[in-house]
């Protein structure tokens, strides 16, 4: 348990939003029940609480009184439980349906100019029949890694299915994805992957496309898949951008 004896109620929150939170639901009822936030323990490391207050009278004066349970486990099972639910288990990146989820709503906000892309790892099935799935697997590891590396933190990553991504580029224009598109494509170009005593190269076609404002993301998406699969009829390791909505 933790020791918060003689510790002034106003220090025991991490964050100032939530400990106005509490004063205001006091001030207005008088009670709270069951509130969940990050407090700090008698030695100021933060851990996570559901905790129940009630204003009383002493004497001269109001105090409160708490009653405290320390939820940690709970929060970090919780947050393993949705990162599971929301990633890839092989890549770690974003799994189809979370990364669908996501970016619609990213759309929705009415936010900055989009730019979906579709990625696929080029004669993908030969690396497998050649060097065997679990090289292949590692390929897709590296591959992730590799590509969320060049993004930015407010681009979204996920795969889709198999040796096939997708990347949500936010803020930017056909021209300014491109760019970093083709960093990604020449990175990759320029990597290799070890394979016991064998070194393995792979490329990846890209296509990609301006996502308009209300728009549903398959449609999108399906339009980056044309784009795509233009890039593997031109020869591959290459990147194809759809100008029809831009």
């Amino acid at each position: 348990p933790q020791k918060l004896e003689g510790v002034n109620v106003f220090d025991l929150y991490v964050s100032p939003i939530d400990r106005q939170r509490m004063m205001e639901g006091l001030r207005t009822y008088g009670n709270l029940n069951n509130i969940e936030c990050e407090l700090k323990a008698y030695r100021g490391q933060p851990f996570w609480a559901q905790f129940s207050s009630t204003l009383i009278q002493l004497e001269s004066e109001k105090a409160i009184f708490s009653a405290i349970s320390d939820i940690s486990e709970r929060k970090l099972k919780e947050h393993m439980l949705k990162e599971q639910a929301s990633t890839d288990p092989l890549t770690g990146v974003l799994n189809r349906r979370a990364y669908l989820e996501l970016s619609a709503a990213l759309h929705r906000e009415g936010g900055p100019t989009t730019v979906l892309a579709m990625l696929d790892l080029d004669h993908f099935k030969k690396l497998n029949d050649s060097y065997g799935h679990a090289a292949g697997d590692e390929v897709l590891k590296g591959f992730a890694r590799l590509v969320s590396g060049v993004l930015r933190e407010k681009d979204l990553f996920g795969r889709i299915g198999g040796e096939e991504f997708s990347i949500a580029l936010v803020d930017v224009s056909l021209e300014q994805a491109q760019v970093i598109l083709d960093r990604i494509r020449h990175e990759l170009d320029n990597t290799r992957f070890p394979n016991k005593d064998e070194q393995i190269s792979v490329t990846t076609s890209i296509g990609a496309t301006a996502w308009i404002q209300n728009e549903p993301i398959l449609e999108a998406l399906e339009r980056a898949d044309q784009a795509l699969y233009k890039a593997k009829h031109k020869g591959r390791n290459r990147i194809v951008m759809d100008n029809s909505k831009a």
